[in-house]
């Protein structure tokens, strides 16, 4: 039994490595003009969480620590379905918002950070509240129910 799990480990570890070097900004989405300017994907390179439970009004809260590399000067998109109740870029309060993907989508929204960086390495500390939005019958399967 113990060679079993081994073996399952290792072929795990096998099939895993190779998907995480896949995940790099080259195989992220073409970066795209909106009225806000020009839309940029992230790379990230180091998240690290903090959650706050708080038992009297029965609330989570997050501060998320972003490391990421971004390759052309604009403004990063990320996604965030909770509205975060602060932002910082590089250790500066920045505003944000939601937008669409370019035509023909339309349909998959982004969030924004309404400031121009330039390419290189930068971090995001995002607050933000923790809620349950979770909705088996619309979000996946809507055609089956």
């Amino acid at each position: 039994m113990r060679l079993n799990i081994t073996l399952l480990s290792v072929l795990a570890i096998i099939v895993l490595i190779p998907l995480n070097l896949m995940a790099n900004i080259n195989h992220a989405p073409k970066n795209f003009k909106s009225s806000e300017g020009n839309a940029v994907f992230i790379d990230f390179k180091e998240a690290t969480y903090n959650l706050t439970y708080d038992s009297s009004t029965k609330s989570v809260a997050a501060v998320s620590k972003i490391s990421f590399e971004n390759d052309e000067e604009g403004m990063p998109l990320f996604d965030l379905v909770q509205v975060p109740t602060q932002i910082l870029l590089d250790g500066e309060v920045v505003q944000h918002k939601v937008i669409s993907s370019p035509a023909p989508d339309n349909i998959t929204k982004f969030r924004i950070v309404l400031k121009n960086i330039k390419p290189g390495l930068h971090t995001f500390l995002i607050s933000s509240p923790v809620i349950d939005t979770w909705d088996t019958h619309t979000l996946y399967f809507p055609s089956c129910l």
